[in-house]
């Protein structure tokens, strides 16, 4: 069994430790452009792990966090979380 989340700590390609829009958000915090807890990320996916042929009513998700290695630019996978997805209803009016 897998334990979620995973952390990629480092870039896969050259080991650096720093990712581009965690380090952009640190200098926001510093001059008081955003609060202390914010995060950056470039990208972020939602996987639903789900047989798309049956019903469901909630279903196991992996999201996945994306950043740039600010020193080689390799684009990587730094956090995966597992979650829960609900089904969307449709509301009259929206969703068409």
């Amino acid at each position: 069994m897998i334990e979620f989340p995973l952390n990629f700590d480092k870039c896969p390609a050259c080991g650096d430790g720093r990712r581009l829009a965690t380090e952009m958000i640190k200098e926001e915090i510093k001059k008081g452009k955003a609060g202390a807890d914010a995060r950056a990320y470039i990208n972020k996916t939602q996987t639903i792990v789900v047989d798309q042929r049956r019903t469901w009513l909630s279903a196991p998700v992996l999201v996945s966090y994306y950043d740039i290695c600010p020193n080689c630019g390799t684009y990587y996978c730094f956090r995966v979380e597992s979650g829960v997805a609900m089904p969307q209803s449709k509301i009259p009016g929206r969703n068409q």
